[in-house]
């Protein structure tokens, strides 16, 4: 999943793959096998972050 926004609540549970691209501020839910790409430099609430889950910020 893809997506741009200038602010989001992203959930990602289990087994998901999410691209991001938001400008302003951002909420998580990251948990499992989970991976959120993140494209701009939001300001971030990390709300869950468990099990394997990865957070990689690109360029």
């Amino acid at each position: 999943t893809k997506f741009n926004a200038k602010s989001a609540t992203v959930n990602a549970l289990i087994n998901s793959d999410i691209y991001t691209n938001i400008s302003d501020s951002l909420a998580l839910e990251i948990s499992g096998n989970s991976e959120v790409y993140l494209y701009g430099s939001p300001k971030i609430d990390l709300m869950t972050f468990t099990d394997t889950a990865k957070l990689q910020k690109k360029e």
